[in-house]
């Protein structure tokens, strides 16, 4: 079986395998990567996480055939885990407000704002907090994978949780959401905790960045000068993004995981991730 190496690695000394069958495993999927996180209830902390690139080492294969690998090569597609839980990072979603969500199927609210060109399959969940109807897809090679290794396993669309956490922190007036995720960026506007904006934008260049980001403010005629523009996800301060953002909005803010549940330094490092990373995952 051949080793597979993550691109990113904290463990905590107190981790082990042995004691999985008291642990939650959290496995984040998107296009270019796998993420794994295992949380210790005992003393409400993660001790490991582990991230996987999708794309390196695995050219040709599609986004499941390249899961399926990581996972038949990882002791934690063999391990029994008290639960596990499956975020997945797809583009393919819409937020309907709920009266309106039963007057179709989760595909055909679908069809109205995507192109479906390969076999998904359809689910929703209600965001009662905010009173829509979140639909979305999830590529069938890929939930056979996941079932395959984690029959078990509580399936997600990863904006469900984003939703959450965003209106958790939201106060009245109105909340403007980043959250960056590889080469994606995911904008939320609230106002009055009431859903105004929820969509995914590709960029390949922080101009893309901001340009979008912009966009959005624009459309809805936010003042740049009045509403702060909040961040989390895959930004670090010290990035080109960042300083686009900073060239363009009076006020950031870095959102912090809530809980804020520790995560274990990298190594024998004392690197840690950032409190706003990995929002969707570590929440």
């Amino acid at each position: 079986m051949s080793e597979i190496r993550p691109l990113l690695s904290f463990r905590s000394p107190t981790f082990s395998y042995e004691k999985a069958s008291a642990y939650h495993l959290r496995v984040q999927l998107g296009v270019n990567e796998c993420v794994l996180a295992v949380f210790d209830p005992l003393p409400a902390a993660f001790v490991l996480f582990e991230k996987y690139s999708i794309q390196k080492g695995y050219a040709g294969l599609k986004m499941h055939q390249a899961v399926a690998r990581i996972f038949h090569a990882h002791l934690a597609g063999r391990t029994q885990w008290k639960n596990v839980e499956v975020n997945v990072l797809s583009e393919v979603f819409t937020c309907v407000p709920a009266s309106l969500a039963e007057l179709a199927s989760p595909a055909q609210h679908l069809q109205l704002t995507h192109q479906l060109t390969e076999e998904l399959i359809y689910h929703s969940a209600r965001i009662n907090a905010l009173e829509v109807q979140l639909m979305y897809g999830i590529p069938s090679g890929l939930m056979r994978t996941i079932q395959q290794y984690f029959p078990d396993a509580r399936v997600n669309h990863y904006m469900e949780n984003l939703l959450l956490r965003t209106n958790s922190l939201a106060t009245n007036g109105t909340f403007v959401l980043a959250h960056i995720h590889g080469f994606y960026l995911d904008v939320i506007v609230l106002k009055d905790n009431k859903l105004l904006f929820c969509n995914t934008f590709s960029f390949q260049s922080p101009e893309d960045f901001i340009y979008f980001l912009l966009l959005v403010y624009d459309r809805l005629a936010l003042d740049r000068e009045q509403v702060a523009l909040h961040l989390a996800g895959e930004i670090e301060s010290g990035s080109a993004i960042y300083s686009q953002c900073f060239k363009y909005f009076r006020t950031l803010d870095f959102c912090q995981r809530q809980p804020a549940y520790p995560v274990p330094p990298a190594g024998d490092t004392e690197d840690t991730l950032p409190e706003h990373a990995y929002f969707t995952l570590l929440s």
